[in-house]
């Protein structure tokens, strides 16, 4: 898997966000960051509190230029990355010849 670049995600969402992509664990339904993933702006702010809604045109950005596309950007792409991830994860590697 793709080494990814957490450092342009603002630091409140990396946690959150590196569980999320590295190891398909969602982040918990209420907090805004899944609504974030689902593209659900109403429920991203509703759910993101004072400090954290600040940060959000800078995760939307990071999630734009740095993050899977596959892994966020509508519930059905949400849904799916799980699926994807351990597909991804479990394919087999090629090797090399000596």
């Amino acid at each position: 898997m793709r080494d990814w670049n957490f450092l342009g995600c603002p630091e409140c969402f990396r946690e959150e966000l590196r569980a999320w992509i590295l190891h398909a664990i969602a982040p918990d339904a209420g907090d805004g960051t899944l609504a974030v993933l689902n593209n659900d702006l109403r429920g991203a702010v509703a759910g993101l509190d004072g400090d954290r809604v600040l940060h959000l045109p800078a995760l939307v950005r990071w999630l734009a230029a740095d993050a899977p596309a596959l892994c966020w950007g509508s519930p059905a792409a949400v849904a799916g990355w799980p699926q994807h991830h351990v597909r991804h994860r479990t394919a087999p590697q090629a090797v090399a010849a000596d």
